[in-house]
């Protein structure tokens, strides 16, 4: 998947996704997808994300 890779999965479903970019980046985008669905779901991200 490359670099900045992030799913939200809530009840095995993809509750968002995204691609590419900085890992704090991608994880916004990825939790715009649906943000109200993935309240209470797993975060798999394919980098690193602190803090900041």
């Amino acid at each position: 998947l490359g670099d900045g890779a992030v799913v939200v999965v809530k009840h095995t479903n993809a509750a968002g996704a995204a691609r590419g970019g900085s890992t704090p980046e991608t994880f916004e985008r990825a939790w715009d997808g649906d943000s109200l669905a993935a309240f209470g779901g797993v975060i798999a991200i394919n980098g690193e994300l602190d803090e900041d």
